[in-house]
């Protein structure tokens, strides 16, 4: 398939021939082979701009992983149906009133007085969602709270910097660089985190036949939600229309 500039498709198909009278189609059915000069089922498929530097894809048996230690950890910590100690946790919020401003100080005190309507004892999660944490002021609060008191009521999970640090490895498209190839891996969109953890991604391996890999290039064409839902495209999303082709 042909991707034009002007967003047409061009769609072609040949049968494998002995002596190949197109050197294009030649390096093409050369690239889907392995050192034997058999057909490698790794590769994934080709993409190119320049048929003398194929870029290949192929599927490797690495996988990447949240960073399951870190995420115990932290789950561990905030268990929702811990009892807690409502009133350390409340004079805390007390304290911060003398340096807010008045509209937020006024925020402040909605918290404090739904945090003693709890007393003396409450779950995490009661206590979590006095502080409505999906507000700047209320993860501040969190924050503080557990500076004082070393009490975390929220985990973060969702927060950029803590998604970052737990699911870097599964989350979005991320491509390094080894030996003569390069790697990527592509997961759920970063911003479509919420009931559910990112799982597993398998790596893929890209090589060139021209020499090294420029893969960075064809990464724009993965970044496309209408392959996968709530997530980024394993495969430039062209692939999509060539594997529904059906060639008359």
């Amino acid at each position: 398939m042909r991707v034009y500039s002007d967003g047409i498709l061009e769609y072609s198909q040949w049968k494998e021939e002995l002596f190949w009278q197109d050197d294009e189609q030649e390096k093409i059915a050369r690239a889907f082979q392995d050192d034997r000069g058999k057909v490698d089922p790794h590769v994934e498929g080709l993409v190119y701009q320049d048929p003398d530097n194929i870029h290949v894809i192929r599927k490797t048996d690495r996988y990447t992983f949240p960073e399951i230690t870190l995420l115990q950890e932290l789950l561990a910590r905030t268990p929702n149906g811990e009892q807690l100690s409502v009133e350390p946790l409340a004079a805390v919020v007390q304290n911060m009133f003398s340096d807010a401003p008045e509209k937020e100080r006024q925020a402040l005190e909605i918290i404090y007085s739904d945090l003693l309507a709890l007393a003396p004892q409450a779950t995490r999660k009661q206590l979590s969602s006095c502080l409505r944490l999906r507000t700047v002021l209320g993860w501040r609060v969190n924050e503080e709270i557990f500076a004082r008191t070393g009490v975390l009521l929220g985990s973060g999970m969702k927060q950029n910097k803590t998604k970052e640090q737990l699911f870097a490895g599964t989350l979005d498209i991320r491509l390094f660089t080894q030996d003569d190839a390069q790697y990527y891996y592509s997961g759920p969109c970063g911003q479509s985190l919420q009931q559910s953890l990112a799982r597993a991604c398998c790596i893929r391996k890209v090589t060139a036949t021209g020499g090294q890999p420029q893969f960075a290039e064809y990464l724009p064409l993965m970044e496309v939600d209408f392959v996968r839902a709530s997530a980024w495209t394993v495969l430039p999303f062209p692939f999509k229309y060539l594997r529904e082709w059906k060639p008359q």
